[in-house]
């Protein structure tokens, strides 16, 4: 089976996202939204149901809020400008020319940065302001490490908060800035 898409739910607002991979009746997605509905959940009295059928069924019953989603304005690659409030080219044990990229694919929680090496990691959002990646890899094999890569690396998982002011996105911490982006078209 290969990827899917589904809706992403809390039933409160202190609760996580949860992925819910059916259906609600009447209801139609937009990308770039996040909603707040009134819904039925029904029990499925068809017995026995196939493995891959919800035992319920979701209705929409109202559309309390429909909101513009600031997240996936991350949804971009972004341009490194800064590595702890150091411009990335005046790094200590930089030996990269071009400024490394990232990119961030909310759809596929992932992230993908060239920085002389390739990496990939996973990506998650909390909230609007807290992040988590993780399982960073390097997926060049002919990837030479070193200690700039390496830093880079240890931020990218040191990251727990996400700010974006304009064209700028920094990867934070609680003790602030840990990488700064300058968003690229």
């Amino acid at each position: 089976m290969g990827p899917t898409h589904c809706l992403q739910l809390k039933r409160n607002e202190t609760d996580p996202w949860q992925n819910h991979y059916g259906s609600i009746a009447g209801f139609s997605y937009e990308p770039g939204f996040q909603y707040k509905l009134k819904v039925k959940k029904t029990e499925n009295s068809n017995n026995p149901l196939p493995q891959d059928i919800s035992s319920f069924t979701y209705t929409l019953l109202e559309e309390l809020d429909k909101t513009w989603d600031k997240t996936v304005l991350l949804n971009d690659i972004w341009g490194l400008t800064s590595i702890d409030g150091t411009p990335w080219y005046n790094y200590p044990g930089n030996k990269t020319a071009l400024p490394p990229n990232l990119e961030i694919n909310l759809a596929n929680r992932t992230l993908f940065a060239q920085v002389g090496c390739e990496l990939k990691g996973n990506i998650t959002l909390i909230d609007g302001k807290n992040i988590r990646i993780d399982a960073i890899q390097v997926t060049d094999i002919d990837c030479k490490r070193d200690d700039w890569l390496d830093t880079v690396i240890r931020r990218l998982g040191q990251t727990t908060q996400y700010r974006i002011k304009g064209r700028e996105l920094q990867l934070r911490n609680d003790k602030g800035p840990l990488l700064t982006f300058k968003k690229i078209d």
